[in-house]
């Protein structure tokens, strides 16, 4: 494993599932109790370039796997054919939001955002799984919506920053491009996140540590397999790094 967070370094993380036999469960079967440990959950935030996560939905697909795909409502992102391509592979579709962001603050109108995107999402499939969006460079939380309001409500059975134990389940990131916080994550922070230099050290880890609830959080758009937009997207993750450290300074 020559180049990091590619397609064909993460696929050394899926052949590891199949060889340990990990139970791979999709959020919903996690919210609904459905567990058989050893598992694994694999959660893809769709930040950028939702081709990209239709890739790594496609590589799973390959191995017999089933991940939970959280998808942003902004024009860029939301594109209800890959969205319907990638739950037709079997993978669950969650609602990427962000309406505290999209509203400055405003609740009640973060609210209605919300709502209307959600209808919006279940045009095209089952969304019963929601996961806020950092918004790293904005002041709000997004999860601060549910300060005033219940997500349960609006036929929501879970969300992963406020719905999951973490001092039962392992749980690693790639948020800023590392699987290691340096400083560089402003929401995505837990207590006991589990931290490694590489995915090599993450296999490794999976392999020696026999966890028994592990969940895996990747944004596909920082994995790629070609070398200029490998190169370009490790460089431009140093610049957001480097602003967010300033900001949190």
């Amino acid at each position: 494993m020559n180049r990091d967070f590619t397609l064909q370094s993460y696929e050394l993380i899926c052949k590891t599932i199949v060889e340990l036999k990990l139970n791979v469960l999709p959020f919903h079967k996690y919210f609904e109790n459905e567990l058989t440990q050893p598992f694994v959950i694999l959660r893809h935030d769709v930040d950028k370039f939702p081709q990209m996560a239709l890739q790594m939905a496609l590589l799973e697909n390959k191995y017999g796997l089933r991940a939970t795909y959280y998808f942003r409502n902004t024009k860029s992102i939301f594109k209800p054919d890959i969205i319907k391509k990638i739950n037709d592979l079997g993978h669950e579709i969650g609602y990427h939001y962000e309406t505290m962001a999209q509203s400055n603050g405003d609740v009640n109108e973060a609210l209605e955002i919300f709502k209307g995107s959600l209808i919006e999402m279940r045009k095209i499939c089952t969304v019963n799984t929601i996961c806020m969006h950092g918004s790293s460079f904005s002041k709000w939380d997004n999860r601060d919506l549910w300060k005033k309001f219940n997500f349960e409500d609006y036929g929501v059975i879970g969300e992963p920053y406020l719905s999951v134990d973490y001092n039962t389940v392992a749980y690693i990131s790639d948020s800023g491009g590392s699987w290691r916080d340096t400083g560089q994550r402003v929401r995505d922070k837990l207590p006991q996140m589990m931290q490694v230099d590489s995915t090599k050290d993450l296999i490794e880890k999976m392999k020696n540590d026999k966890i028994e609830k592990l969940i895996i959080l990747t944004h596909p758009d920082r994995w790629h397999s070609n070398i200029i937009y490998w190169g370009i997207e490790r460089f431009m993750c140093k610049v957001r790094n480097t602003i967010k450290r300033i900001v949190l300074q």
